[in-house]
């Protein structure tokens, strides 16, 4: 059972991306065409690293993002977009499979982070109940991160769920074989 709501979820959440992205282009009457080859960022060729502040399992530790050009923000860096044609997506992985440390992009930070969710001051462990008959996992059984360059507007009803957003970056799931590295930007459909 909670697995499905987990894809319901998602499902709903890249709903309501649809129906803002075709909002936007509605508004704007701007799409993406070939001809914004300008604008296109090659993710692969920016030889994306990421590099670790403080100690692991703290509440000071942190990842940053860096290409050969410095230090990047991969929130705000990093296109949503991989292939708009085909409907891949760029998603920064903030959890990845198999582990149950919960961290996420810091929104309020320079260069947005990826650091541990505090909870009463000490880094916070989600202990996911082995769901899956005959599949042992520890911590989540998929990779878990963010949509970059997206935000889920508290102050407005979701067309889609009917709730409000949580001031949050867009969540997504990658429910593939291989776990992904934190930090990691991989694409999704």
């Amino acid at each position: 059972m909670y697995l499905l709501l987990v894809l319901a979820s998602c499902i709903c959440t890249l709903n309501a991306f649809k129906s803002h992205h075709d909002n936007y282009e509605l508004q704007t009457n701007e799409t993406d065409s070939d001809d914004d080859d300008d604008e296109y960022i090659d993710v692969d060729a920016l030889n994306i690293t990421n590099v670790e502040k403080g100690t692991k399992n703290t509440a000071d530790y942190k990842l940053y993002t860096k290409t050969q050009h410095g230090f990047i923000s991969a929130y705000h860096d990093i296109p949503i977009n991989r292939d708009y044609q085909e409907k891949i997506f760029n998603m920064i992985v903030e959890i990845p499979k198999g582990t149950n440390a919960k961290m996420a992009i810091s929104l309020g930070e320079a260069l947005n982070p990826i650091k541990h969710v505090l909870k009463n001051g000490n880094p916070e462990y989600v202990h996911v109940p082995n769901l899956l008959p005959n599949i042992n996992h520890t911590g989540y059984i998929w990779n878990y991160g963010a949509l970059p360059n997206t935000w889920e507007n508290p102050t407005e009803i979701d067309n889609h769920t009917g709730l409000f957003g949580d001031g949050e970056r867009m969540d997504v799931v990658e429910i593939g074989n291989r776990k992904a590295r934190r930090g990691e930007i991989i694409q999704v459909k």
